[in-house]
């Protein structure tokens, strides 16, 4: 790898190029154990710090891919939004913390959805929490009372609901040709085990290696979408 990088600092060298190697860092993502010490990396003579994990579009990515940082991120983004709502709760009608709801939290829970949402449950139960917390300030319900009942009076998804509904807006771009012509080749139909709905039975990746990584094949839609957008 360093011969590679080597390489690399004479084709910046020779077009007037350079990198701020303050700001360059890599990360190693993988599911297997690495050994407990590893080559450092060197350019220009300094080495490169390993990261595990980075931030990219505003996600923050694992070297292991289970999400566990980003979604510890949103609860935190969403707890301190919580603790505005709560403020306000006094002063403004079901409504209006409704509304406050969609600004402050709902943004947080549906970006990159289709990415992190393959993500553990024991990970998203976080979330989830979090999200009845809201609905109960919302509702002026009890503490501890049960959250569903609160979810179909103010017509709310819950987090579950919410992935479900981006998933499905994927896949009625997908099977109609509506997404960017790269990710048009994230999955392909099979007709073989098509039956009564050859137009919407989308089984079979572009991307096998990725599957290897899920936990559950269900999950395909989740990382694969995701990872197309970061490998050219």
């Amino acid at each position: 790898m360093n011969k590679e990088l080597s390489n690399l600092e004479e084709w910046l060298k020779c077009n007037k190029l350079s990198l701020n190697i303050a700001k360059t860092n890599y990360m190693i993502i993988t599911k297997k154990k690495l050994p407990t010490v590893l080559s450092d990396l060197y350019m220009y003579g300094d080495i490169i710090d390993r990261k595990r994990n980075v931030k990219f579009l505003g996600l923050l990515i694992d070297d292991d891919l289970n999400w566990h940082a980003h979604i510890s991120h949103v609860k935190s983004k969403i707890t301190s939004s919580l603790y505005a709502m709560y403020c306000a709760k006094e002063h403004l009608i079901t409504s209006h913390l409704k509304q406050l709801y969609y600004s402050l939290i709902y943004p947080y829970l549906i970006y990159g959805i289709l990415i992190w949402g393959s993500a553990a449950y024991f990970l998203l139960r976080k979330l989830e929490v979090l999200q009845k917390r809201a609905i109960r300030l919302i509702a002026n319900a009890p503490q501890y009372a049960h959250a569903e009942q609160y979810f179909k009076a103010l017509s709310l998804l819950k987090l579950q609901d919410i992935m479900k509904l981006f998933e499905g807006k994927y896949m009625f771009k997908q099977v109609h040709d509506l997404l960017p012509k790269p990710l048009l080749r994230t999955f392909t139909h099979n007709l073989k085990y098509t039956h009564t709905i050859p137009d919407i039975l989308v089984i079979s990746t572009n991307f096998p290696l990725v599957l290897l990584c899920l936990p559950k094949a269900s999950l395909c839609l989740h990382l694969t979408t995701g990872l197309c957008c970061l490998i050219p």
